[in-house]
């Protein structure tokens, strides 16, 4: 699986009028971990903002997130979606309790050789 750094507190979207979009939201765990609340807080807009910046971080193909489905917690309970791009490339994130993703899909089109791999990814400065 891939792995990919999360960049909540960092993840800024400009043009957006704040308004919070309804997210599809799984079943709640009996204790959310930190990293679970920091995701289920951010608007529509900011989630898919960090799942296409899990998604390149972890070095495949994305330009924009067209769609997002929540799906069943894994087996461990951890948070799970299902995560489409512009390039009809299907991947699936998994919501690690250490501020990382796990990335996994076959890409549509130009994507790493691997479909399956492992990489740490730096986290981003904030804008200013």
């Amino acid at each position: 699986m891939r792995l990919a750094a999360i960049v909540l507190l960092g993840v800024t979207v400009a043009g957006c009028d704040g308004a919070k979009a309804p997210a599809s939201q799984p079943s709640a765990a009996a204790t959310p971990s930190k990293t679970e609340s920091k995701i289920l807080a951010l608007s529509d807009v900011q989630r898919r903002v960090a799942f296409l910046r899990g998604i390149l971080d972890a070095d495949y193909d994305c330009r924009k997130v067209t769609a997002v489905e929540s799906k069943p917690r894994d087996s461990d309970g951890h948070l799970v979606y299902h995560v489409t791009c512009d390039n009809a490339a299907d991947y699936t994130l998994t919501v690690m309790p250490d501020d990382t993703f796990n990335v996994s899909g076959v890409p549509r089109g130009d994507g790493p050789r691997f479909p399956k791999a492992t990489a740490t990814a730096a986290p981003v400065p904030s804008a200013r």
